[in-house]
Protein backbone atom coordinates (compact mmCIF):
# COMPACT_ATOMS: atom_id res chain seq x y z
CA UNK A 1 0.00 0.00 0.00
CA UNK A 2 1.52 3.17 -1.12
CA UNK A 3 0.91 6.27 1.74
CA UNK A 4 2.15 9.52 0.67
CA UNK A 5 5.18 10.94 2.77
CA UNK A 6 4.15 14.56 4.36
CA UNK A 7 5.68 17.31 5.97
CA UNK A 8 3.64 16.60 8.84
CA UNK A 9 3.71 13.76 11.06
CA UNK A 10 0.32 11.82 11.46
CA UNK A 11 -0.21 10.65 14.69
CA UNK A 12 -4.00 10.39 15.37
CA UNK A 13 -6.01 8.32 12.29
CA UNK A 14 -9.86 7.76 12.23
CA UNK A 15 -11.18 5.07 9.86
CA UNK A 16 -14.93 4.85 9.63
CA UNK A 17 -15.50 1.62 8.55
CA UNK A 18 -12.47 0.37 9.74
CA UNK A 19 -13.17 -3.32 11.11
CA UNK A 20 -13.13 -5.39 7.95
CA UNK A 21 -11.73 -4.79 4.76
CA UNK A 22 -9.95 -1.79 3.19
CA UNK A 23 -10.64 -0.16 6.50
CA UNK A 24 -9.23 -2.72 8.86
CA UNK A 25 -5.97 -2.75 6.16
CA UNK A 26 -5.52 1.05 6.02
CA UNK A 27 -6.24 1.60 9.72
CA UNK A 28 -2.95 -1.69 9.95
CA UNK A 29 -0.69 0.29 7.69
CA UNK A 30 -1.23 3.87 9.97
CA UNK A 31 -0.44 1.36 13.25
CA UNK A 32 2.59 0.46 11.31
CA UNK A 33 3.72 3.79 10.94
CA UNK A 34 3.51 4.93 14.61
CA UNK A 35 -0.28 6.16 14.46
CA UNK A 36 -2.95 6.00 17.11
CA UNK A 37 -5.97 4.53 15.20
CA UNK A 38 -9.28 4.82 15.93
CA UNK A 39 -11.65 2.34 14.29
CA UNK A 40 -14.91 3.13 14.15
CA UNK A 41 -18.19 0.79 12.85
CA UNK A 42 -21.46 -0.16 13.63
CA UNK A 43 -20.51 -2.72 16.80
CA UNK A 44 -18.49 -0.97 19.50
CA UNK A 45 -17.44 -3.97 21.12
CA UNK A 46 -16.09 -5.79 17.58
CA UNK A 47 -14.44 -2.20 17.04
CA UNK A 48 -12.66 -2.80 19.94
CA UNK A 49 -11.57 -6.45 20.33
CA UNK A 50 -10.15 -5.22 16.03
CA UNK A 51 -8.24 -2.24 17.44
CA UNK A 52 -6.82 -4.43 20.40
CA UNK A 53 -5.47 -6.20 17.92
CA UNK A 54 -3.84 -3.32 15.73
CA UNK A 55 -1.56 -2.08 18.55
CA UNK A 56 -1.40 -0.71 21.74
CA UNK A 57 -2.79 2.41 21.37
CA UNK A 58 -5.83 1.52 18.84
CA UNK A 59 -9.66 2.36 20.03
CA UNK A 60 -12.93 1.18 18.86
CA UNK A 61 -15.70 3.14 18.99
CA UNK A 62 -19.76 3.03 17.75
CA UNK A 63 -20.91 5.13 14.90
CA UNK A 64 -23.48 4.17 12.07
CA UNK A 65 -23.18 6.51 9.37
CA UNK A 66 -26.84 5.63 7.90
CA UNK A 67 -27.91 7.55 11.46
CA UNK A 68 -26.28 10.98 11.88
CA UNK A 69 -27.44 10.90 15.42
CA UNK A 70 -25.60 8.11 15.87
CA UNK A 71 -21.91 9.92 13.78
CA UNK A 72 -22.44 12.55 16.70
CA UNK A 73 -22.75 11.07 19.51
CA UNK A 74 -19.90 8.55 18.55
CA UNK A 75 -17.77 11.20 17.78
CA UNK A 76 -18.04 13.59 20.02
CA UNK A 77 -15.27 12.61 22.16
CA UNK A 78 -12.64 11.83 19.72
CA UNK A 79 -10.05 14.70 20.44
CA UNK A 80 -7.82 16.10 17.35
CA UNK A 81 -7.75 13.28 14.08
CA UNK A 82 -4.83 14.31 11.71
CA UNK A 83 -7.12 11.86 9.07
CA UNK A 84 -10.19 11.11 8.78
CA UNK A 85 -10.50 8.04 6.56
CA UNK A 86 -13.94 6.96 5.63
CA UNK A 87 -14.42 3.59 4.06
CA UNK A 88 -17.72 2.82 5.46
CA UNK A 89 -20.98 2.80 3.14
CA UNK A 90 -24.74 3.60 4.06
CA UNK A 91 -26.71 0.19 2.94
CA UNK A 92 -30.05 0.03 1.59
CA UNK A 93 -32.69 -0.01 4.35
CA UNK A 94 -33.55 -2.97 2.69
CA UNK A 95 -30.29 -4.77 2.85
CA UNK A 96 -29.27 -7.14 6.18
CA UNK A 97 -27.35 -6.09 9.06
Amino acid sequence: MYFHETRFPVTDVLIVGGSSGIGLEIARAYAQRGARVGIAGRDAARCAAIAATVNDGAYGLSVDVADPHSVGIGLRDVGNVDRLVITAVERDMEARR
